[in-house]
């Protein structure tokens, strides 16, 4: 199991098919409303935590999983805000965001949606994101905070969407399109309205 700590709030676990097995983890068969699974996590994030000092008890937070080609998986797991005055007993702190990586040949188009806190990381993202000449739509916006969201699509038939989503999770956070497209509206403006990613990536 190999750890990369992104920052404060963001940790990158990349597992290998032995790791999945040690965590009798499946990625084909992963219920997050299985207790063995949510055990299996906690186990991870508690090794995380002895050998990164990463926290995740300490706030709540979100994880996606993607599959690599050698049979294992990426991990990334996000803290999304504080856990002050929730019985943790109660709650579970764990959100679980589907993998939007498509399989191999699907004929569907992969959604992507991410919340950046500074604009050189949007632009550091876009930036890597041109490798993989996938995404066909793309559009960016910035709300009165600074914070900055990028919305794309990739193309029908993509097989590297995990390497693209990987990338952006390196610099930004999953966010749910729909509900932020409508609060940019109100309270931001569009920096790019089409082509953004090779528009800023340019920068």
């Amino acid at each position: 199991m190999e750890l990369i700590l992104i920052n404060s709030n963001k940790l990158k676990i990349m597992l290998t098919e032995a790791d999945m097995i040690q965590y009798e983890l499946d990625f084909n068969t992963i219920n997050y409303d299985n207790v063995e699974t949510r055990r299996a996590f906690w186990n991870i994030l508690d090794e995380a935590k002895h050998r990164t000092g990463f926290d995740a008890a300490s706030d709540r937070i979100f994880i996606q999983l993607y599959p690599s080609k050698e049979g294992g998986c990426e991990m990334y797991v996000t803290k999304v805000g504080t856990l002050l005055g929730e019985d943790k007993k109660v709650r579970d702190p764990i959100t679980y965001g589907p993998s939007i990586l498509l399989p191999e040949g699907t004929s569907e188009k992969a959604e992507l949606s991410f919340m950046f806190t500074g604009i050189g990381l949007l632009i550091a993202a876009c930036r890597l994101a041109t490798r993989s000449s996938q995404i066909t739509e793309s559009c960016a916006w910035i709300d009165e905070n600074g914070t900055c969201y990028l919305f794309a699509r990739t193309e029908e038939g993509s097989v590297d969407t995990a390497f693209l989503s990987g990338t952006l999770h390196e610099f930004g956070t999953p966010v749910d399109c729909e509900y932020y497209i409508t609060y940019l509206k109100e309270h931001g403006r569009a920096l790019c309205e089409s082509r953004a990613v090779e528009t800023l990536a340019a920068f």
